[in-house]
């Protein structure tokens, strides 16, 4: 239950009321204020204060401050005249029951009266509140009308102007083209004249050329005709070429990219090595071949050292990566056979028919050291690449199967 609040003063005079509710030391921040023209509500838990005003007060010109531990609501009256009392119910000041001939069950409000007076001040409140509202949505209704019709206005001046801009601007160009017709009229007319006085003058000259080319052409008839040309014959030599393909001009920036690394790959390096000593032992090609001579042997380990020796020596040729990935791959060392392959691969970019068989390979030894590592996805990958390369290879079409039959097993199970 709140607590009512008793120590409210008030005052007034005939225009207006006074009423001061102090705060009791609630914060300004937790005050609920409720008024209407006919009733007067304070909340601050736990206290409250409640007035049934004793007559109606102008609502929209009265006001309430709150600070310094109160609140001042200064009420305007409707009815100039002094009230006596400031709530339904009291007793007039300066008077007793007795004076006023009532008993003071007839002079409290019950409470029946009080709830009913209540629900009126708060059903009227909230009238008040909706009819606020449809006045504020009709006002903005009435406002974007009329800015609609504002801005319809200033863009029928603007489209007047443009109007009038193009008009004028039209106008000027057809004075514009009326002049130029006039000045064309007139140099063609002074064209006419001057082409006429030339005709007069060449006329006669043209005449007595014409008589005299007949005259000639008669004479030439009864002539001897010329001998024949003498025969000749023409040689035709071809440019060399080293591809046993066709010359395209679509390929000649990859043909002489691959010849720029072939040629890079086949120099040699007149540098010394503590390890080679001989001329011939400084020859990537030498190298190459002895590393093959390795491989042959079986001698996998010696055959790697002679092709890296190789690629010290500056042998960057697509063929000595391949064959040393081959030996890599003998000696289960698969990882170095995938980064050999992918090296040589790069090397024999762009593809050309001149590096297929190269590159076909570099994928097989590639694929084979992906299957070894389990990786069968990149394994079938280079398989198909191969593939794409000698279709008609069947070991290269089985080996392919039997990796798609490995992944197609791993994924059912």
């Amino acid at each position: 239950m709140p607590i009512a609040v008793r120590d409210v003063t008030w005052s007034e005079t005939e225009e207006a009321v006074r009423v001061v509710v102090p705060l009791k030391g609630v914060k300004p921040s937790k005050v609920d204020i409720f008024s209407t023209d006919s009733y007067l509500k304070v909340s601050y838990p736990p206290f409250l204060y409640e007035a049934h005003l004793y007559d109606v007060v102008d609502d929209n010109e009265s006001n309430a401050l709150v600070g310094n531990g109160k609140v001042s609501f200064t009420l305007v009256k409707r009815k100039q005249c002094l009230w006596g009392q400031l709530k339904k119910g009291e007793i007039p000041e300066g008077q007793s029951l007795k004076e006023n001939g009532e008993k003071e069950e007839d002079c409290v409000l019950s409470k029946e009266e009080a709830q009913r007076l209540r629900n009126e001040a708060v059903e009227t409140a909230h009238e008040k509140a909706r009819q606020e509202e449809q006045e504020k949505a009709v006002r903005k209704e009435e406002e974007k009308r009329q800015a609609v019709k504002e801005q319809i206005k200033l863009d029928d001046e603007e489209r007047g102007r443009v109007l009038a801009a193009k008009e004028q601007a039209s106008k000027q160009a057809m004075v514009e083209l009326e002049e130029w017709k006039e000045e064309q009229t007139r140099r063609e007319e002074e064209s006419s004249k001057t082409r006429v006085t030339k005709r007069q003058l060449t006329e006669p000259a043209a005449a007595s050329r014409t008589a005299r080319s007949k005259q000639r052409h008669k004479k030439d008839i009864f002539q001897a005709a010329p001998p024949p040309r003498s025969g000749g014959t023409i040689t035709v030599s071809f440019t060399p070429r080293i591809f046993p393909t066709p010359s395209r001009e679509s390929k000649v920036d990859e043909e002489e990219e691959w010849m720029k690394k072939m040629t890079e790959a086949s120099r040699m390096k007149a540098e010394n090595d503590k390890d080679l000593g001989d001329v011939e032992e400084r020859d990537p090609l030498w190298l190459k071949d002895k590393g093959n001579e390795f491989y042959r042997q079986g001698n996998y380990q010696a055959a790697i050292n002679a092709y890296g020796h190789a690629v010290r020596r500056g042998g960057g040729m697509p063929s000595i990566f391949s064959n040393r990935a081959a030996c890599y791959l003998q000696l289960e060392r698969h990882q170095e056979c995938i980064k050999d392959c992918t090296f040589a691969l790069d090397l024999l970019e762009p593809p050309i028919p001149a590096n297929l068989q190269s590159r076909k390979k570099a994928y097989v030894r590639r694929g084979t050291g992906f299957a070894r590592l389990e990786l069968y996805a990149e394994a079938l990958k280079d398989y198909q690449s191969a593939l794409q390369l000698s279709p008609e290879n069947p070991e290269l079409q089985t080996d392919a199967d039997r990796i798609r039959s490995i992944i197609q097993g791993s994924r059912q199970t």
